[in-house]
């Protein structure tokens, strides 16, 4: 009986003993990148539309609309397009650059 207690103690103090190791191999660090590049202490953000359907067959109304800027120095880029009812449609959407300056 007393090799039978000791033996559970054993592999008690074994387990307890191991816990501190699991759980410093079990612990690790997330690190994502999003690819987006930035400089002049600018910041960067990257965002996808996925899933909107627009692109492929819309019956009816569809709008869809992607926007980011974030930080100081950054530049913001919007497109929108809207189709009412179906057929075959031309967007144009071509950039235009808009410089803002201090006026005094």
């Amino acid at each position: 009986m007393a090799s039978i207690r000791t033996a559970r103690t054993a592999r008690t103090v074994a387990a307890l003993a191991a816990l501190p190791l699991a759980t410093a191999l079990l612990t690790g660090v997330a690190h994502a990148d999003n690819g987006a590049l930035a400089g002049n202490g600018s910041s960067a953000a990257a965002t996808s539309l996925v899933g909107s359907g627009v692109g492929h067959n819309n019956n009816g109304n569809s709008t869809t609309t992607q926007q980011v800027a974030n930080g100081p120095g950054a530049s913001n880029q919007n497109n929108n397009a809207s189709v009412i009812g179906h057929g075959l449609t031309h967007i144009d959407q071509t950039n235009a650059t808009v410089n803002f300056t201090n006026l005094w």
